[in-house]
């Protein structure tokens, strides 16, 4: 085959980027680590009147485990619950997407009606650069059936960027977006609970948060250019001593043809 000493060099090039290219995505496990002293940073953004709300770690040798969180207001409550130590840095890495589960029991609510019930919310928090991003999906937290007293579990994944929307109170640049790309700002982690509705109520705990975040490594800029640039040296070297050979084999066919020198 013509050129056929160019195709090993060319294949073992693009199978070796194609494998490394294939090995890129890791999977960091996020947890809140059994709650723990000091796990979880709780912030209560109150509207209206009447709000008594606050949030008590249950994990200190408690029967109930996991995280108490009370709000009741007459407007509406934001309570953001951060994980303070555990972040994740987008350096030479961008994020392929997010999995989130959290578990939650409501232990009691005050609701006239369904549709205020399903005003309560618990959703996926993140953090960035100072300002706050929340996921809900199609969870609105309760209804008749999540308060029920039992356990329940709200689990979402394939989220990106575009999934998630700006909480405007959190964050002094109205402008902000949220960069799951290499180089952005780290990445803070929790969940958020939201409560809004006339003088409705909610007590609740939580528990085994999870967030799985897929990542892969970005080829540095040129990384692409560098391989075509050895595959174009492999190629010109290749032609290079093709033609060197075709040179000598046709130097020996025209002095076998004319005969033997003759002697001086």
């Amino acid at each position: 085959m013509k050129h056929a000493w160019l195709v090993a060099p060319v294949a073992i090039a693009a199978s070796l980027w194609g494998a490394a290219a294939q090995a890129t995505i890791v999977t960091t496990l996020i947890t809140e680590s059994d709650w723990g002293p000091g796990a979880v940073a709780t912030s209560f953004d109150d509207s209206g009147f009447g709000t008594p709300s606050a949030a008590q770690d249950l994990s200190d040798g408690l029967a109930a485990p996991g995280y108490l969180v009370s709000q009741y207001d007459a407007g509406y409550v934001v309570g953001v619950h951060r994980l303070p130590d555990e972040s994740l840095g987008l350096g030479g890495r961008r994020v392929v997407d997010f999995e989130f589960t959290i578990d939650f029991r409501f232990l009691d609510g005050l609701y006239a009606s369904l549709e205020e019930a399903a005003l309560q919310e618990v959703g996926f928090y993140l953090e960035q650069d100072g300002h706050g991003w929340g996921y809900t999906g199609n969870l609105a937290g309760i209804s008749g059936v999540y308060n029920d007293g039992s356990w329940h579990r709200f689990q979402a994944g394939g989220l990106t960027a575009a999934s998630f929307t700006r909480f405007y109170g959190i964050g002094a640049d109205p402008f902000a977006t949220l960069s799951l790309e290499a180089g952005a700002a780290p990445l803070s982690f929790g969940f958020y609970t939201y409560t809004d509705g006339s003088w409705v109520g909610a007590t609740a705990i939580y528990d085994n948060l999870q967030i799985r975040a897929r990542t892969e490594a970005v080829p540095l800029p040129g990384a692409a250019g560098l391989l075509a640039l050895g595959c174009a040296a492999l190629a010109g070297a290749g032609r290079a001593a093709a033609v060197r050979r075709s040179i000598r084999r046709r130097g020996r066919t025209i002095l076998a043809a004319a005969g033997p020198r003759p002697r001086a």
